[in-house]
């Protein structure tokens, strides 16, 4: 068990500091656990102070939330934005201003997505078989790959030269 030294409000370190002490932190990824950008999940995470530090912004847990370093450079660099409402809800924003969904919404699917993936395949000229899914060198092949290496070597060691030059042939 490790000791988390913060307040039940989430209250810390405050303006005292701009880092994030190390009980504070413990407390922030038990909250969070992983980035916080929607979509993301990644674990290896940096504090983000929501309100920038320099403008005011407190070094206590709902003062702060994870990003990992990719989504903690947009928020600072490409304008996007990140916001805490009152219930300590994380809202973020792209640079146009518009709220990031939590998580895209699913496309809806067909009554039998098996039947209408056959049919859209077959509109693009599309007929799979059983061997479409096996890997190339497992498929069975016109010409063995003895009798395909026997071949390029015999024109490397051809006496006509240089088997891709035009001249070699007359």
């Amino acid at each position: 068990m490790v000791e988390v030294a913060v307040g039940a409000d989430g209250s810390g370190a405050g303006r005292r500091t701009r880092s994030v002490p190390p009980a504070l932190r413990r407390a922030l990824d038990a909250r969070d656990r992983e980035c916080r950008f929607p979509g993301c999940g990644l674990r290896f995470t940096d504090a983000h102070h929501i309100v920038h530090w320099a403008d005011g912004g407190e070094t206590t847990l709902k003062g702060l939330v994870l990003l990992c370093h990719r989504h903690h450079r947009l928020v600072h660099e490409d304008g996007y934005r990140v916001f805490s409402d009152a219930d300590g809800q994380v809202v973020f924003f792209s640079p146009m201003g518009k709220p990031i969904a939590a998580s895209p919404p699913m496309p809806p699917l067909a009554a039998d997505p098996v039947d209408e993936l056959i049919h859209r395949n077959r509109e693009c000229g599309v007929a799979p078989d059983w061997r479409s899914g096996m890997p190339e060198y497992r498929r069975d092949r016109d010409v063995p790959w003895e009798m395909e290496a026997s071949a390029g070597e015999a024109l490397e060691n051809s006496p006509a030269g240089d088997p891709t030059s035009l001249d070699a042939a007359s």
